[in-house]
């Protein structure tokens, strides 16, 4: 098993913020504990706007997602997320071909004291293709809340 991950960012004009994540992994006899989760738009697996949480798992996978968010207001950030990803046998039948899947969303961000809000939401035209019963629309409400260190006591 073999992992790689990149992010990177940059402000720009004082009110742009840009982002790029890319994450690759190849894996030779796998099981599902192994097997990267693929889908949805949480911290815990490689977002794809638009296919459900985890929906996809692979050994061997490329992925890139690029963002862009606006600071409306200091407290307020938001804007479009895209994301690719290619991966081996995505349909788990034991093919040895790649497929691509693509997402488009957005992202709005909302920060107050020490509380947080998060919407994200996104439409993946590829697994409305690859399973047509399948909506391909998905959206994530997070709330969080952390101590900032100016109040700790």
């Amino acid at each position: 098993l073999l992992t790689q991950w990149f992010r990177a960012g940059a402000v720009v004009g004082g009110f742009v913020r840009f982002e790029v994540v890319q994450e690759s992994g190849w894996a030779d006899g796998e099981d599902d504990l192994y097997r990267r989760q693929i889908g949805g738009m949480t911290p815990y697996s490689v977002n794809l706007p638009g296919v459900p949480w985890a929906y996809f798992h692979a050994g061997d996978y490329v992925a890139l997602q690029t963002s862009m968010r606006f600071w409306a207001r200091r407290a307020l950030e938001f804007g479009p997320v895209a994301s690719g990803v290619s991966l081996r046998d995505p349909d788990r039948r034991g093919e040895t071909a790649f497929g691509t899947l693509l997402g488009v969303g957005g992202e709005l961000d909302y920060r107050w004291g020490d509380w947080q809000a998060n919407l994200r939401g996104g439409f993946s035209p590829s697994l409305r293709k690859m399973h047509p019963g399948m909506p391909g629309w998905t959206a994530l409400v997070s709330v969080g809340w952390a101590e900032s260190p100016a109040t700790t006591k």
